[in-house]
């Protein structure tokens, strides 16, 4: 994983926009969903790619509902 460092305060705001986000409808959602989530990628310290496996790795491991 990347080595670059979590910026906690910003990633706590950009959490609590990207939480409240609708699920896009339109193709202008659609992009502000994706800079939304780059903003919350970068928080976090990841590359896309690493955000990406992350998010795999947890689909695979978590329980069926």
């Amino acid at each position: 994983m990347s080595r670059r460092p979590i910026d906690h305060e910003r990633l706590r705001e950009i959490s609590a926009r990207f939480s409240a986000t609708p699920p896009p409808r339109t193709a202008a959602e659609q992009d502000a969903y994706d800079r939304l989530e780059d903003e919350l990628i970068e928080a976090m310290g990841l590359t896309r790619a690493e955000f990406v496996h992350m998010s795999a790795t947890y689909a695979r491991l978590r329980p069926a509902s």
